[in-house]
């Protein structure tokens, strides 16, 4: 059976993958869902001790695992990051960007510290791009490779009345990566996002201060995402199954709101 006809799977067995944020949340459950599909993975965010529990669930997994306390928004963590996956595993074929953060003001445009929307731009994109920097370069050097970027519903649009600094950085990252994809696909490398609705994360609804069952009531299908169902999307965008597309967003929002 040639490479035309033969059957992709969503085993990643072989790969290593790299996940930014993967602590707790939507990154925590990637980084099991590959490593359950035969990745090894590296966890890389800001609390070691919580980037340490998941390396060891990786690891009761049969998979190998790494944790390395990073902040994406610095470069040089970032290059000391790439260093050491590739230092350890010997290549990184599996990037996700999920590391981000948001922020608690709500107040009208005017009145925005101008701080506020510099921390979401240092991690939500800034940090984005480090990543997609010094892991693409890895990358194009071994001609192939595979980035899964988690940005927001936010990107596209957002319910308050003034402009929001996290749905404008993660916009900047969705409009960065469609373009990405095709500078990377010429080295044989794909580029994909996904854009979550509201999850039920520390990030979640409780953080925009609204309750859950009030969320998933304005949805069409009644329910607010769990992290799993973000994950289960990544592991198809990062295997076989998915290797005809590129540079495109899923939009994993339960339907939209009503």
């Amino acid at each position: 059976m040639n490479e035309s006809t033969a059957m992709p799977s969503l085993s990643l067995e072989g790969q290593v993958a790299l996940v930014t944020g993967g602590g707790t949340g939507i990154g925590r459950a990637i980084a099991l869902e590959f490593a359950e599909a035969g990745a090894d993975v590296a966890v890389a965010g800001r609390r070691f001790e919580a980037l340490e529990e998941v390396a060891g669930e990786v690891r009761a997994r049969g998979r190998r695992a790494l944790a390395f306390q990073t902040d994406v928004s610095v470069r040089t963590d970032v290059l000391r990051l790439v260093e050491a996956v590739v230092g350890e595993f010997g290549a990184i074929d599996i990037l996700v960007n999920n590391a981000g953060t948001t922020s608690e003001f709500r107040g009208a445009f005017v009145d925005h510290p101008e701080e506020v929307w510099d921390t979401n731009y240092e991690t939500n994109f800034k940090g984005y791009f480090h990543c997609c920097q010094l892991v693409g370069k890895h990358m194009i050097e071994r001609g192939k490779g595979n980035i899964v970027n988690v940005a927001s519903i936010g990107g596209f649009t957002h319910h308050q009345k003034s402009p929001s600094p996290y749905s404008v950085s993660k916009a900047s990252m969705l409009v960065n990566a469609k373009g990405l994809s095709h500078e990377f696909g010429a080295h044989g490398i794909r580029i994909n996002s996904i854009a979550p609705g509201y999850v039920e994360t520390d990030l979640g609804p409780a953080s925009d201060g609204l309750k859950s069952e009030d969320v998933a009531a304005r949805t069409v299908i009644g329910r607010v995402a769990t992290p799993c169902d973000i994950a289960h999307i990544a592991l198809f965008l990062a295997s076989d199954l998915s290797r005809h597309i590129v540079g495109e967003t899923i939009v994993a929002d339960g339907g939209g709101y009503r």
